[in-house]
């Protein structure tokens, strides 16, 4: 249920934008979830449906905890890589939902690189 959460929320959220529009070429999902417009990184950004946004980071990382714990026996039993992406997207996808960018970038950057290194 996270993934296709997590997707719709992207398309529904961006589909709000006006004035300009949400661009999947130009802007990145944490622009999504920012509380203030203006100018960022170069981008005019301005979400009106960040609180929706921010939320569904933040139920999508609780989903996926639950599945993570749920799947324990199994994936505890055998290769643990299933369980361990699943808590590093939990802690990525939380510290983006409680610290959008433009309100706690440093906390949002250092969980995002942090993430980057470790998962990607």
């Amino acid at each position: 249920m996270a993934t296709p959460l997590f997707l719709v929320l992207n398309v529904v959220v961006g589909s709000v934008w006006r004035d300009p529009g949400f661009s999947w070429a130009l802007n990145n999902v944490s622009d999504l979830g920012k509380v203030s417009c203006g100018v960022s990184g170069g981008r005019q950004v301005c979400s009106p449906w960040h609180a929706v946004m921010n939320a569904g980071f933040v139920v999508t990382a609780l989903l996926l905890l639950a599945a993570a714990l749920l799947l324990t026996r199994f994936t505890w039993a055998g290769n643990r890589t299933c369980f361990w992406m699943s808590v590093f997207a939990v802690v990525g996808l939380g510290v983006a939902g409680v610290f959008p960018a433009d309100v706690n970038e440093n906390a949002h950057v250092q969980v995002a690189v942090w993430w980057r290194r470790c998962c990607i």
